[in-house]
């Protein structure tokens, strides 16, 4: 059977457990997903890997990260991993949904507008300092030490949030004080791009949806980030045909379609314009590393 979609992990609730929060080690983990472990998957919620010991090659949307002891790995919803065969890990792996997080309107920012969780950057490596370590034994001594329903989510909730804040810390001091962020706090424009993504998609349509003009979103997102809308569009937009070239059995044809191309040429003309290879080229060249 044709391979149409990139295999999803969702996350498994558990009456035990905290709707939308839980902590497996990483033997746990490996033990869980098994082979599929080691193929291309994108996740419905978003995790932190906490490596005290690792070596070998984690894919993250075709970067490559080098894994080393004491780092913290975070993977955003929708973001296409694989592990090599010969990864070792030895740590933990802190798992929660959108839902678990957004309990007030106020928190949209630890999703919308932070690094560690934008699938739109490159997904960064942190190195596990001693404040950080400690964060993280505090929530693990939190989560085992199930209390008060209430007690306990809100407990969490907000050490996880704290070790959110923390890893981001040392990016706080380059945030200019002038930017407006109401667009990223109180809207969702990443949500909108990764949900409505395709030939089609207009920086006006983006701009309708968030009740503004597509000039001042613009002008937002060029103060925030120092890129325009149309870039943020091209570059999801690249993204997701890579994830079909390679972690798909559709035809260019196929993909082109799907992502609402008029013609095959020109989802390649477009590929080529961005990329300087075609999805022909691509395709056969990407040989993702671990396949």
């Amino acid at each position: 059977m044709k391979n149409t979609n990139i295999p999803k992990h969702q996350f498994k609730y558990s009456l035990k457990r905290v709707d939308g929060f839980d902590i497996n080690s990483l033997s746990k983990v490996e033990e869980l997903r098994g082979e599929s472990l080691y193929e291309p998957h994108t996740m419905g919620f978003y995790i932190l890997i906490h490596a005290k010991k690792a070596s070998g090659i984690l894919s993250i949307d075709f970067k490559q990260i080098l894994l080393r002891d004491n780092i913290i790995i975070p993977v955003a919803l929708g973001q296409v991993i694989q592990y090599d065969r010969n990864v070792v890990m030895k740590g933990d792996v802190i798992k929660f949904t959108s839902d678990f997080l957004l309990k007030e309107k106020v928190n949209l920012c630890y999703l919308y507008g932070s690094i560690l969780l934008n699938p739109h950057v490159s997904s960064p490596v942190f190195a596990v300092t001693k404040t950080i370590k400690q964060q993280v034994k505090s929530i693990i001594k939190a989560f085992e030490n199930k209390c008060n329903s209430f007690q306990y989510e809100e407990l969490l909730r907000c050490h996880l949030k704290i070790l959110i804040i923390n890893l981001e810390s040392k990016n706080l001091d380059e945030v200019n004080d002038d930017v407006e962020t109401d667009i990223f706090e109180d809207c969702y424009f990443y949500e909108l791009l990764n949900k409505r993504i395709s030939y089609r998609l207009k920086v006006v349509d983006i701009a309708d949806e968030l009740k503004i003009t597509p000039k001042k979103l613009n002008r937002l997102l060029k103060k925030k980030t120092g890129r325009t809308t149309k870039s943020f569009i091209d570059e999801r937009l690249i993204l997701e045909i890579k994830r079909l070239l390679v972690h798909s059995d559709m035809t260019i044809k196929e993909i082109a379609y799907q992502l609402h191309f008029d013609e095959v040429c020109n989802m390649s003309n477009y590929f080529k314009r961005h990329t300087s290879i075609s999805p022909l080229q691509f395709r056969n060249e990407s040989n993702s590393v671990f396949l």
